[in-house]
């Protein structure tokens, strides 16, 4: 992949194209194919959170941190200010919430407003993980209140990373 977005070069799409882009880059990155992902969601113009998730979650996959990070502060802007509050599930399903990898899942459109945020929080912890922005992992991991264990590993490592071992 490049370093410059692909947006721009193709004329504006209809409604209906641009959502046969999306599904086609979500269907992509459900098979594990993050460029072609990418090459589809990049020609859809007007940006939204999982539009914008989704993008940064293929630049993840591929190594590109910087623009997969860059994305998701952006992504961000589109969450409310103040968060919801998540409903707690049925015991069974919560018993495995805190060990899955729904932040390397594809974004669907019309997904709850405080599943999106999780799911982007715990993404951009690990892109933040990449870069070596240990602070702002930790600041992420405070921030949802529940023990992902995916980023309790990271913490571990940015503990055993910087005490020099």
């Amino acid at each position: 992949m490049g370093n410059t977005p692909l947006a721009g070069k193709q004329p504006r799409l209809s409604p209906e194209e641009e959502k046969c882009l999306f599904d086609a880059g979500i269907s992509y990155l459900s098979d594990g194919a993050p460029e072609a992902a990418y090459y589809c969601l990049d020609r859809i113009i007007a940006p939204d959170l999982p539009l914008l998730f989704n993008k940064a979650l293929c630049c993840y996959l591929s190594g590109w941190y910087e623009e997969g990070h860059r994305l998701l502060g952006e992504a961000e802007l589109y969450l409310p200010t103040v968060p919801f509050r998540q409903e707690a599930l049925p015991s069974p399903l919560s018993a495995n919430a805190c060990n899955d990898h729904l932040h390397l899942c594809p974004m669907p459109r019309g997904v709850p407003q405080e599943l999106a945020r999780t799911q982007l929080l715990r993404l951009k912890a690990e892109t933040a993980f990449r870069l070596q922005l240990y602070g702002e992992v930790k600041a992420i991991a405070a921030s949802l209140q529940k023990p992902y264990q995916h980023i309790e590993k990271l913490i571990k490592q940015i503990s055993y990373d910087t005490e020099g071992n």
